[in-house]
Formats: structure tokens, C-alpha cells, sequence
């Protein structure tokens, strides 16, 4: 069976900022746009009450727990919440939310009950090991009462709530042998759950379906910053294929609740276009955090009150994540294999999706000028046929072959699509580039 995660697109939404009351049914209402973008899969980030005692902001992060098995008021009922789940199902969608195992607020319900559950440090105080992290306490997983109280959580809201899996917070700090003793126990409950690790590393695979890929966009981030170039992509993306299991996934993303808005990131719409181009077609699930699709540049606090201004978003922007992310129902999208092109131009990073039917040829121009790249095709063609390309603008052009080569001047990108009979070689100097002239 192919891991479910390839087949997710996934919107990440922060309710209490969604829309002016920060509610499941202003949610619920967005159901229909959020689904026309070819999303599949709600995430929701922790709706639980949050912590009092040292309290970041206003009203605290979400992230800081109180109470796992209570429902923040301000967010609705745990009718509403109901109801917000049925409309996703009835819409032949997914909903999971964020489980946070590691630690709970300073003031939780489980420390008043069972402080003997967290890790203090050698003075006998509860600790956590990030000192950033100021407003939580860490859980002592060496207690099997712990883990026996976090895999009732984790069953309770599948089986009260009917939620479809989790986006489970760092994961990785977590001993892996609690996640292969939960997530086993929790999916008896419900067939076809969803489980998200925030984490990059591989031994979370595979008791996940889906990791984190916070080190491609580590290095898009300072592609842009001209700290790197597309070597880099191309050094990872061998590491990620030789490192982790082959039926692992990564869930691809240019923005999240901890990172920079996409927009501000890219900070103009052609390079915008190249990374949307770029992470919605690789292998892997991809993730769109709220206000993304509409071009938000402003960061939500996670501390304080906050609405997402959808009145400054752009239908420009929104067109350009439509357009993509439709495209990810194909199977080839879904379960397409993917293998990294050899390229000699530090502008060019491209690869190509594959299955036994057709490829998808994909190259991404981080360049700030047009780029001269030459396509060799394997297999002979007859010379003049054209084959089709979609290029920067979402424009489709044809490509007329001659000697078994395609000439191209990619701007941004080149998408091009291909029968198996028709394959793409990947030989050594398959790509060349630039073209000399």
C-alpha cells in the first residue's frame, strides 16, 4: 500500500486567528474555498484552554496546554466542534490536530494530578529542555504512567471527536519507542489515520507516514539570501533518498505557524512563483498554513490576539496555489517517484516525478535572469515533433525537438509531461546548461 501522506494536501489553520470571533464555525464556512484549492486535509493547531502561569502574551501560546481533554471555550462547544468535523468528512475530507506530547502548561490539569508524570532538574524543580520555552513543563516519558495517560489522550479524541490523525509536536524529542507503542494502539480505534511528525529525522519513519522537511526549506531560504545555490537542493535530496526509508514521505512546505509568511519570504511575485512551482510538485504531502494562498505577509502571533487580514489578501497570489495545488490529485503527483536531475548550472535545480504510465519534468530557475538549458531525450523522436510545456506565467508552450534535444530559456520554471514511451534519459550530463552559444 502507498503511505497515505503522499496523497495529502494539507491546510494548517489556527482557529482562534481565522476570522474575527476565532471560531469552528468561521472554519466551518471556509470549508468550500479552502477545499477549491485542492486541499484534502485540515490540520488544526492545539484548541485546547492555555496556560495561566507564566503565560506568554495575552492569551498564551496554544502550544502551552492546561487541559488535553478540554476544548478552549472561546473557540466554540465541543458541539461545534462536531460539526466542524462532520462538514470535513462530508466533504469527503481529513481532520487531525496538533498533539502535543512533550510538555503542558506550567498550571496543567495532569501536574496538579500527576506531577510524579514530568522530569525535574537535579534541584528537584520540573524543567524543560528548551529554555526558550518558559511557559511549559517537560513530561517524563520513563514513567509508564505518562505514556499510559498520553495514549488515552491520543485515543480519546479519535474515538469522541472521529478525527482522522495527528500533526504531532516535536516529535522527536519524544522516545520513538512511545510513538510505536501509541500509534499502533490509537489506529485500532479507526482505519486510515493520519500521522504527522513535526521532526526531520529518519527514525521517526516508520511509525510516521509523514516528517518534517525543514532542511529544504532551510536551504530555499538562503538560496534566496544568496548564501547557497541549487547544489545544495540536489546534495539534500540525495541524502534524503539515501537516508531514509523508501516508503517514508516528507510533508514540503515554504511556510508554517514558526516560519516567515511565504510572501514576505519571497518578497516579489516571480520568485514566489518558483517556490510555489517547486514544493507543490515535489514528492511528499504539502502543507499551506492560513493566509498563505492569499499572499499574507504579516506572521500571526501565537501570544497574542490576532485576526488574519483575508481583506489585504491577493486573488492573484490565491490563483497561483490554486493552479498548483489542483494538480496534486494526479496519481503521477501522488506516487510518482522522484529522482534529482544532474544539472551544471547553480541556478538550476530540476527533477522529474515518474511512473510506469508518465514523467513530469520539473525545472526551477533561482536565478535572476532567463536561463539557457538543453533537454537530450531518450529515445528517438521524430525530428520537429513538439511536446508541450507549461512555463513562468502558467503559460503552455510548445518545444519543437531537434536532434533528439529541446532547447529551452527557462524564466522561473518548466514544467513538462511525458508519456513512458516517450521517456526522459538520466544520464550524466542529461541536463546542460547554460547553452553555449
Amino acid at each position: 500500500m502507498p503511505n497515505p501522506g503522499l496523497e495529502a494536501v494539507i491546510y494548517e489553520v489556527f482557529v482562534r486567528a481565522y476570522g474575527p470571533e476565532g471560531s469552528f464555525a468561521e472554519v466551518e464556512v471556509g470549508l468550500e474555498r479552502v477545499q477549491s484549492l485542492g486541499v484534502n486535509t485540515i490540520w488544526l493547531m492545539p484548541i485546547h484552554p492555555t496556560g495561566e502561569v507564566k503565560r506568554k502574551g495575552s492569551l498564551g501560546s496554544p502550544y502551552s496546554i492546561k487541559d488535553y481533554f478540554a476544548i478552549d471555550p472561546a473557540l466554540g462547544t465541543p458541539d461545534d466542534f462536531k460539526s466542524l468535523v462532520q462538514a470535513v468528512h462530508r466533504r469527503g475530507m481529513k481532520i487531525i490536530m496538533d498533539a502535543v506530547c512533550n510538555h503542558t502548561s506550567c498550571d496543567s490539569v495532569l501536574l496538579k494530578e500527576y506531577p510524579e508524570y514530568f522530569k525535574r532538574d537535579k534541584k528537584g524543580k520540573f524543567m524543560t529542555v528548551n529554555p526558550e520555552w518558559t511557559d511549559v513543563y517537560d513530561l517524563d516519558y520513563g514513567n509508564p504512567g505518562t505514556r499510559e495517560y498520553m495514549s488515552n489522550m491520543l485515543e480519546y479524541w479519535v474515538r469522541e471527536f472521529n478525527i482522522d490523525g495527528y500533526r504531532c509536536d516535536v516529535a522527536g524529542l519524544l522516545p520513538i519507542d512511545f510513538w510505536e507503542e501509541a500509534i499502533p494502539r490509537v489506529n485500532k480505534l479507526k482505519m486510515g489515520l493520519l500521522w504527522l511528525a513535526e521532526g526531520d529525522e529518519a527514525f521517526l519513519h516508520p511509525a510516521f507516514h509523514l516528517t518534517y522537511d525543514g532542511v529544504v526549506y532551510k536551504i530555499l531560504r538562503d538560496i534566496l539570501k544568496g548564501k547557497k545555490n541549487a547544489f545544495a537542493l540536489v546534495a539534500e535530496m540525495h541524502d534524503q533518498m539515501n537516508g531514509f526509508p523508501k516508503s517514508s514521505a516528507k510533508m514540503r512546505f515554504i511556510e508554517n505557524h514558526d516560519r516567515v509568511r511565504a510572501a514576505a519570504l519571497a518578497g516579489d511575485m516571480r520568485t514566489l512563483e518558483k517556490l510555489v512551482a517547486m514544493y507543490t510538485m515535489m514528492r511528499g504531502a504539502v502543507l499551506v498554513y492560513n493566509g498563505q494562498e492569499s499572499g499574507l505577509e504579516e506572521t500571526p502571533s501565537l501570544f497574542d490576539p490576532v485576526t488574519l487580514e483575508w481583506d489585504k489578501g491577493s486573488s492573484e497570489v490565491e490563483a497561483l496555489y490554486r493552479h498548483f495545488l489542483e494538480k496534486r490529485s494526479s496519481p503521477l503527483l501522488m506516487y510518482g517517484e522522484s529522482q534529482v536531475l544532474p544539472v551544471d548550472n547553480p541556478n538550476i535545480y530540476g527533477f522529474i516525478r515518474r511512473t510506469e504510465e508518465e514523467w513530469l519534468l520539473v525545472l526551477i530557475n533561482f536565478g535572476e535572469n532567463p536561463e539557457k538549458v538543453v533537454l537530450a531525450l531518450d529515445g528517438t523522436l521524430p525530428e520537429g515533433i513538439e511536446l508541450v510545456g507549461e512555463i513562468s506565467g502558467r503559460k503552455k508552450t510548445k518545444f519543437p525537438v531537434r536532434g533528439g534535444k529541446i532547447f529551452i530559456e527557462v524564466d522561473t520554471y518548466l514544467i513538462m509531461r511525458g508519456i513512458s514511451r516517450m521517456s526522459v534519459g538520466l544520464a550524466p550530463k542529461w541536463l546542460v546548461g547554460p547553452k553555449k552559444s
